[in-house]
């Protein structure tokens, strides 16, 4: 019991509560300690500051390095998509090409049927491709 009051006196010294009964000898130990308190609690301070500090740092770097890999990405697939763009373009203008071929085919085939018509020919046939 004698201990815990003590404890809870030195704990409200430490707060600044208490201090009257104090000689100017205990008053310069208590400051003393609380000093090498303040020394310990601030160089704690100090490496859970460094840590985070360190953490970050590496986040962004890794962060900086998935950027690059992204902006490679996306340039390899804008490059990629021009190139698609391109061949498209080149496959939609062939197929352009056939249809109409195909178009002037069927024309000159019903061309064909329309004069075999107009000739009295019943017998008619259609070729289709």
């Amino acid at each position: 019991m004698f201990y815990k009051k003590l404890e809870f006196c030195f704990c409200r010294q430490l707060a600044g509560e208490d201090l009257s009964e104090l000689s100017i000898n205990e008053l310069q130990a208590l400051e003393n300690r609380l000093e090498n308190s303040l020394v310990r609690v601030r160089k704690k301070k100090e490496e859970i500051l460094l840590d985070e500090i360190k953490e970050l740092n590496q986040k962004r770097n890794h962060l900086h390095e998935e950027n690059i890999e992204l902006r490679n990405k996306v340039f390899a697939m804008k490059q990629s998509n021009g190139e698609l763009l391109n061949t498209a373009v080149a496959v939609g203008l062939d197929t352009f090409r056939l249809r109409e071929e195909q178009h002037m085919s069927l024309q000159l085939q019903l061309n064909g049927i329309q004069q075999h018509a107009r000739e009295g020919n019943t017998d008619l046939r259609l070729l289709l491709r």
